[in-house]
Order: structure tokens, then C-alpha cells, then sequence
């Protein structure tokens, strides 16, 4: 996927290390200057804002990683539902989208319904912790948010993915829903309904101030087909509907998660050892997407799931980023769009 990599701090830092007639994908930190590079770089770019990024154990909030691109990656810029056609040779797809799109989960879809068989899937939503997506992406001729990258090579991958979270055995129906917005649980205005349950199951006070941080305790959690089950955690409320990231369906069975510190670094080891199993050539990359709640859960913890990671993976780079929703299929048939979810790519 990448030949290889540098760490700048400022645009004209790309300036020894990029090469005309090469291809790159950027992460930025959300406190870099994403719009600067335009002005520097001298090579096809494309690429995305995430609340941070980091190399093995390291994050950063202000830098940037300049990905050179391997020689056979395709790159297919997205834009108003106009799919590509199938890239028969490719067997990895990389996908960068708007966290916070209304629609992502079934735009998602439409590009996962055109890979070829056994093809394997993953990438991140980006976005910034303000939760305000302008000018996220650069599709290789100018900056936006409504539109979704996908690198996509001939080359084989392996991913693991894991979350950490347990589903209480009680459940219930929503009831009511449109794109991310839960409005009814079992008849009940939305927030209403957590609120109680919260405060009935776990004794905790939810107010329209802390729900994102009682959330990432506490997510709505949905069965999956295949894997790892779908968490969504509620961003914000008007104190009647609940606003999530990533699209929910109405008239579905959820239940309320729970986690702890030592779950949470075992979940991201499970990824690693989930991907490494999978895979049976020595890998080049570790690439990591790890949801931005873990990290706001507890940023101890967090460190420690890297070095976990990091730890498995001696003499590979690991590089990744801090999502706004992760990307992984994982089966054939599957595609997920998840919340605070470690999804670990070995290529």
C-alpha cells in the first residue's frame, strides 16, 4: 500500500521527500495545516483530517503523515453516488470517508457491492473532534467533505477487529429512527429512555452536557451477521432524540454495552492477533483505525492498546489514525460502518 513514509510538522517540510511523477495519501492531525499543503506539495496527493494521528505508541494532534504510494494503487475519488467499476486485480481496498455523513453506512454499501469476491475492506471515517467536517478531504484537485477515497490494490491484506464492549441481556426496539437520529426507543422519546436506563442499571446521571463521555461507557449495541457487534454512541441530544455517528434502522433489536480499562487494551491485542493469524506473508505495514472514544474514554488505556499493538508488530511500522467511525468487512458478505471499534490492517 505505501513504499514508504515521512512525519512533517509544516507544508514545506514535504519538499525533500515527495517526487514529481509519485502519488500520496496524507493523514493530517486536525491541528495541522491541512489546506497549506496544497501550496507545497509538487505530486498527486489525496487525503484527510482525523482528530490525531500516531506512529506506534506516539500521538500527534499537529503533524502530518506523508504516505508515498506503491506503484500499483489504484485511486478512485467518489463523489455523488458515481461508483467506479470493479478493479478485478484488487483484493485491498482502503476507504476514507465524512464521519459524520448521514448516509455513509449505505454509500458504504454501494462500494463494497462492487469489489470482486473475496476482496477485503477497511479504512475510517474522518472528521475533527468539533464535530464541524469543512474542507476534510482532498480528492486530488481541491478540499471538501462530501466525497470518499478509496485506494485500492492488487496486493492481499488482513484485518482483525474488536471493540471490547459486553451487551447486557436486556433489550429493546427502535422504534422510531431517520439516518442518525434515534427519536423513539419502545414508544419513549429517545433521551428520555437512556436516561432512565442509565440511571436505573448503572446509577449514572446522563444530562445533555455529558452524554458523549457516558456514552462511550455506555453505547447502544446492535447484532451483527458476522463478527464483532455494531456499538453507536449518542454524540448529542436536543432532549428528545438521540444524535449518533453512523446511520441506524428503525424498527431493530439494540441493548446497552458495557467496558472496562482491561477489555479495552485486550480488544486491541485481539485485532493485532486477529489480523497477524490471517495473514501468511511477512507484513510491510501495520495500519491502524481506532475509534476517537477510546481515546477519550481514557487516554492512559489508549496508550496502552498502541503499545500492545506496537508489541506484536517488532520491525514493522505501525501507523494510524484516531477515527470518526471505523471501516471493516468482515466476511465476504459484510460490511460494517463502526463506533469505538479497533480495526487492525496487516499489508
Amino acid at each position: 500500500m505505501f513504499s514508504r513514509f515521512h512525519i512533517i510538522s509544516s507544508a514545506n517540510e514535504v519538499t525533500d521527500f515527495v517526487k514529481e511523477g509519485k502519488r500520496y495519501f496524507i493523514y493530517a492531525a486536525e491541528e495541522f495545516d491541512f489546506e497549506s499543503l496544497k501550496d507545497e506539495m509538487r505530486a498527486y496527493w489525496v487525503g484527510a483530517v482525523f482528530p490525531m494521528i500516531f506512529y506506534h505508541s506516539t500521538l500527534y494532534v499537529d503533524k502530518a503523515f506523508v504516505c508515498e504510494l506503491s506503484d500499483d494503487i489504484h485511486i478512485d475519488i467518489i463523489c455523488n453516488d458515481e461508483f467506479e467499476d470493479s478493479c478485478d486485480e484488487c483484493h485491498t481496498y482502503m476507504v476514507f470517508a465524512d464521519g459524520l455523513d448521514n448516509h455513509i453506512n449505505s454509500k458504504l454499501e454501494k462500494i463494497f457491492s462492487n469489489t470482486p469476491e473475496n476482496a477485503v475492506m477497511f479504512g475510517a471515517g474522518c472528521g475533527k473532534t468539533t464535530m464541524i467536517n469543512k474542507n476534510i478531504i482532498y480528492n486530488g484537485k481541491r478540499f471538501t467533505q462530501n466525497a470518499i477515497i478509496s485506494l485500492k490494490s492488487p496486493k492481499k491484506c488482513a484485518i482483525g477487529v474488536n471493540h471490547g464492549y459486553i451487551a447486557k441481556k436486556d433489550f429493546f426496539v427502535i422504534t422510531e429512527a431517520s439516518e442518525t437520529t434515534i427519536k423513539c426507543i419502545d414508544g419513549q422519546d429517545a433521551f428520555s429512555y437512556y436516561k432512565n436506563y442509565i440511571k436505573k442499571n448503572f446509577d449514572l446521571e446522563v444530562t445533555q452536557e455529558n452524554l458523549f463521555s457516558i456514552g462511550l461507557k455506555h453505547p447502544f449495541m446492535f447484532e451483527c451477521t458476522y463478527g464483532e457487534k455494531i456499538v453507536r454512541i449518542p454524540t448529542t441530544t436536543d432532549g428528545k432524540v438521540l444524535h449518533m455517528v453512523g446511520e441506524i434502522n428503525q424498527d431493530t433489536i439494540a441493548s446497552i454495552g458495557t467496558i472496562n480499562d482491561k477489555d479495552l487494551v485486550n480488544a486491541a491485542l485481539k485485532s493485532i492477533v486477529i489480523a497477524k493469524e490471517s495473514f501468511i506473508n511477512k507484513p510491510s505495514f501495520c495500519i491502524v483505525y481506532s475509534c476517537l472514544g477510546r481515546e477519550k474514554y481514557s487516554h492512559e488505556n489508549f496508550v496502552k492498546e498502541l503499545e500492545a499493538i506496537s508489541g506484536a508488530c517488532s520491525n514493522v511500522d505501525v501507523i494510524g489514525a484516531l477515527s470518526i467511525g471505523e471501516i471493516a468487512n468482515t466476511s465476504q458478505f459484510n460490511l460494517e460502518f463502526y463506533n469505538s471499534t479497533c480495526v487492525v490492517g496487516v499489508v
